[in-house]
């Protein structure tokens, strides 16, 4: 091959390489709403428009669509701009008007807050939070006592306050190989919290779990409650049962505890 010919079909591979899509991280939308969001592109909650920001022009969809997307359950109190890095904003849910969602190569997902202080721009933006007033229950997790009042909590509540990173055991493996047998486990991280951080429980005792559908098991109270967008799932230690769309708890007699 001639040079020439080895310059063009260089340059056609780097074509084809500036050409393939880039990897867009998911930006979810969790918490008090209805349906809970993961988006991939600018345009899955909303009309894209031009907007000026800081000498820049950027295409972006306005906040309250990408809300009104996920449909609020109840009325939106606040929301929590939180960024890969950890670094969050928290923003009143009323005053959105002039707020945006932009994607960048450079920046990832952003907010782009035109009449807050600037601190509450997030670059690299991993979720939205809403957080409601409460006053549906549609998606409340109820924890019912003997001796004490009916404690309700919310998805966005919960997904604010302090969870415990937990791993999650999903399974193992093993294979052979040259004589030897090669070993993995596999876990998934959860955010999680357990019924003794709303209600006294004794160790040890039993629980009714009650999910969305009505159907109800009794297990060990031993387990942890995973916040996962919307809902409530409750996990066993030992990985082999899993509840989705947990919506009450009856915690029994022998496993209810005093403060």
């Amino acid at each position: 091959m001639s040079l020439l010919g080895m310059a063009i079909g260089g340059l056609a591979v780097g074509v084809a390489v500036m050409q393939e899509p880039c990897y867009i991280p998911p930006l979810q939308v969790v918490g008090d709403v209805e349906h809970s969001l993961s988006l991939n592109n600018i345009d899955q909650a909303g009309r894209p428009i031009r907007i000026s920001f800081q000498r820049g022009r950027y295409l972006a969809v306005r906040l309250t669509d990408v809300i009104d997307t996920a449909k609020t359950a109840g009325k939106a109190e606040s929301l929590y701009l939180i960024s890969y890095d950890g670094f969050t904003s928290v923003i009143d849910a009323g005053r959105i008007d002039d707020c945006y969602i932009a994607y960048t190569a450079g920046s990832g997902w952003m907010s782009i807050n035109l009449r807050h202080p600037v601190n509450s721009n997030v670059r690299s933006l991993r979720e939205i939070i809403v957080v409601s007033d409460g006053s549906d229950q549609s998606f409340d997790l109820s924890v019912i006592g003997p001796e004490t009042d009916t404690v309700r909590v919310t998805p966005g509540q919960m997904l604010t306050g302090n969870l415990l990173e937990y791993f999650y055991h999903e399974g193992d493996a093993s294979v052979q190989s040259g004589g030897q047998a090669y070993e993995s486990s596999v876990y998934t991280l959860r955010q999680v919290f357990q019924l003794n951080d709303l209600i006294p429980v004794n160790e040890g005792g039993k629980i009714l779990v009650v999910n969305g559908g009505g159907a109800s098991q009794l297990l060990d109270d031993d387990g942890y409650f995973e916040v996962k967008g919307n809902r409530f799932d409750y996990l066993l230690p030992d990985g082999g049962v899993t509840v989705q769309d947990v919506r009450r708890v009856a915690i029994t007699t022998a496993g209810a505890g005093k403060i």
